[in-house]
């Protein structure tokens, strides 16, 4: 009956170590989302202010 105990140990720590490999991809592509949520903002800005800053260089020029 020792080695049912053995195997029952086994089979908790590869649940864990795949519970714990679980956590790391799931941390990871969270990192990943909000690298990708940041760069979409930053480019949606940009996509933004490019137009009003257009218009503003020949105001700004003309009181130069």
């Amino acid at each position: 009956m020792a080695h049912l105990h053995n195997l029952r140990n086994q089979n908790t720590t590869f649940m864990s170590r795949f519970g714990e490999k679980v956590k790391h991809v799931a941390a990871a592509a969270a990192t990943a989302k909000g690298i990708y949520d940041t760069g979409r903002t930053i480019y949606q800005i940009a996509q933004t202010a490019i137009p009003i800053i257009e218009t503003a260089i020949p105001m700004i020029e003309a009181l130069l």
